[in-house]
């Protein structure tokens, strides 16, 4: 299993996303259809889509929704073609639409769980030498997970990216917003650690202040970004309901206490501890569940494409 490429060649698919924009889909050939239609099967053939059979989407203005991988993988399941050149079109918008639902849905609880994080690091005390030493390892390991972030947004933006290029229809703004999310969040995760590092080696920056400004500025960038490129797109095309959402300001820390209470971890164990844990089960989930499960994977370039359906 191969990994996500640098950063960097995020740019690659930029281009191409400005190269799709220009072929409309119902300009789109016979032939075409079979092959969007073919890769789309290929796709939603990974038992994974199950999972995805439990994201609403909204279907008109009235708030009506509906959960099309039900139909589509119940087709799956019956051997038949869910996809073919007559609805390819259709079965593509649901498709990208699922996805981009579940992946704004990852997007709100990373942005829960670093705002927790930072606020678990600032309550530590900062008198002592010792006990700034405490809050800066504290923030440090948080600039480590935020670092370790980064290739789960690259392949979100890779899976939307790549589902879009299957059968590129007219886009508006708020539809690439939330692709536009993920290429943000995975440029800045991937270089926050180091530029921050740099920043506390300056005079005056490495100090209770400079580090609580800097820990204030990341919670604001990353809330940010979900603000603007997320919100509006998961209130006019998701079914979003409490429970999708894992953790909200207060979920987490009545989480920790139900946990200790009813002794599901250590009785010694930390607020920090409980949040990085969840952290570092959580990417790991949506890298696995909500991606390679789906069906993508990398090549050994590092190119996106669909796996073998075994």
């Amino acid at each position: 299993m191969h990994g996500p490429t640098s950063v960097s060649t995020l740019a690659v698919w930029v281009a191409v996303l400005g190269c799709c924009t220009s072929v409309v889909s119902g300009m789109m050939s016979k032939s075409q259809k079979t092959q969007a239609a073919n890769k789309l099967n290929s796709l939603v053939g990974h038992l994974g889509w199950d999972a995805m059979e439990e994201v609403k989407i909204l279907i008109n203005k009235r708030g009506d929704v509906a959960g099309p991988v039900s139909t589509i993988r119940q087709a799956v399941r019956s051997e038949q073609r869910a996809v073919n050149e007559t609805n390819v079109l259709k079965r593509h918008k649901q498709i990208w639409t699922v996805l981009t639902c579940k992946y704004g849905e990852i997007m709100f609880n990373y942005k829960c769980l670093v705002n927790h994080y930072i606020g678990v690091c600032q309550s530590e005390e900062r008198e002592s030498l010792e006990s700034f030493r405490r809050y800066y390892d504290c923030v440090d390991s948080l600039l480590l997970r935020l670092h370790n972030l980064a290739p789960s947004f690259k392949c979100m933006w890779d899976a939307l990216m790549y589902i879009y290029s299957v059968a590129p229809q007219p886009s508006s703004t708020q539809k690439r917003s939330v692709m536009d999310a993920t290429r943000i969040l995975a440029e800045y995760t991937g270089s926050v650690r180091p530029t921050t590092l740099v920043k506390f080696t300056q005079r005056g920056h490495r100090t209770a202040s400079g580090v609580d400004h800097e820990m204030t500025t990341i919670g604001e960038r990353i809330s940010q970004v979900y603000d603007d490129h997320v919100q509006s797109f998961i209130h006019h095309q998701c079914e979003v309901l409490p429970a999708n959402r894992k953790w909200t300001a207060n979920t987490l820390v009545e989480q920790f206490e139900q946990a200790i209470n009813a002794q599901l971890i250590p009785q010694d164990t930390t607020m920090l501890q409980y949040v990085q844990n969840e952290m570092d089960t959580y990417v790991d989930e949506s890298m696995g569940k909500w991606f390679y499960n789906l069906g993508f994977t990398y090549t050994r370039d590092g190119v996106i494409t669909i796996g073998t359906n075994y």
